[in-house]
């Protein structure tokens, strides 16, 4: 296979402050774009670039707009309205390296706010191409809760 477009949505901002899920997939992405064309969407102040990767506006138009270009879109959750409206042939890749435990009990998450995470993870596991996380002990806990995704986990 050729090289492939490939967006990447930042749930954060770049720069000198990044926090863990920013400095995630700024890492991906420099990775990826060693042998794939590689567009970077994050929240707040964009720069033009990232480490010679092209920045845009992660704003759902912006995003949408995107992700019709490219041939794969990867984030840490793919919002919902990238599931409903992606083109055949993108590839949707959720990066569920931050364990949604993790996430439930940072958050002092309420029964709703529970079930809103669990639902989001669900979507992923249920929709999205390919699954990474980040370690085989997390892959074991996807794979238990969501048996048919089984296939689609990596460990990056």
């Amino acid at each position: 296979m050729g090289a492939m477009r490939i967006l990447v949505l930042v749930e954060g901002t770049l720069g000198h402050d990044m926090a863990g899920p920013s400095i995630r997939a700024s890492g991906l992405a420099r990775a990826l774009a060693s042998r794939h064309e590689v567009t970077l969407a994050a929240r707040g102040d964009t720069p033009g670039a990232h480490h010679g990767i092209p920045v845009i506006p992660y704003t759902r138009q912006m995003v949408l707009r995107a992700a019709r270009a490219h041939d794969a879109v990867l984030a840490p959750w793919i919002p919902p309205y990238v599931h409903a409206s992606r083109r055949p042939g993108t590839r949707l890749i959720a990066d569920l390296y931050d364990p949604l435990e993790l996430e439930l009990r940072a958050a002092g998450a309420d029964p709703h706010e529970r079930s809103m995470l669990e639902r989001l993870e669900r979507l992923q596991a249920e929709h999205a191409d390919v699954l990474l996380c980040a370690t085989e002990a997390q892959a074991r806990r996807l794979r238990a809760r969501y048996p048919r995704a089984a296939r689609k986990l990596l460990v990056v």
